[in-house]
């Protein structure tokens, strides 16, 4: 967004094509940030409302946003995945009973294959999942989870290589990137140690 900003105002020689990608780019980090953030602000909102009326759902139903809800209630979430080379967006959105795919699939469909390395893999799950019928649970287990005490933070390192996640593909993944990454790192060390002791002639 700010990257797009920046090349738009400060271009000096402009191209329209590219005046018009970076506009669209703009644009699009736009949308996404708006998006996202309403989706956190449904989902606080929602959590909120359940608790409110807790009572009132145990016994029999409350309604939300003109939708009736019981403890047996099955609320659906989505993901949508956006990448580009080396940036990648994705979010969840808010907790809803009844099922709105299209625009979340749509979009990881079109926009989440062109990360750097991740974006293929993580577009496919995403995918799936929403494709599957997202993720859901219903409200008794989403109110059982609003009153959980939060876990205690994992490592940085864990979470970097997503060991706590229990998909076996990513950290996998995760894991070949790192020896990879560390494996270069040691060769450049290895070459610049053996320049230092035996200079050329």
């Amino acid at each position: 967004m700010v990257v797009g900003g920046v090349a738009l105002v400060l271009g000096q020689e402009h191209e329209a094509g590219l005046d018009l990608f970076w506009a669209a780019a703009s644009g699009l980090s736009f949308f996404l940030f708006g998006w996202a953030w309403n989706e956190r602000r449904q989902a606080r909102r929602l959590a909120r409302w359940l608790v409110a009326h807790e009572d009132e759902i145990r016994r029999v139903e409350a309604t939300w946003a003109g939708q009736r809800l019981t403890r047996a209630t099955t609320l659906v979430q989505y993901e949508v995945l956006v990448s580009l080379i080396l940036v990648e967006i994705s979010f969840i959105t808010a907790p809803r009973p009844d099922r709105r795919p299209l625009l979340p699939t749509a979009t990881t469909l079109l926009l989440g294959w062109w990360g750097i390395p991740w974006g293929p893999f993580h577009t496919v799950r995403a995918l799936r999942t929403n494709l599957g019928g997202g993720h859901t649970r219903n409200v008794a287990q989403l109110l059982v989870a609003l009153h959980a005490k939060p876990p205690p933070r994992a490592a940085w390192w864990r979470r970097l290589l997503a060991l706590d996640t229990g998909d076996r593909g990513q950290i996998a993944m995760n894991m070949a990137v790192l020896g990879i990454f560390g494996a270069v790192l040691l060769a450049i060390l290895i070459v610049t140690i053996l320049a230092a002791f035996y200079p050329g002639p």
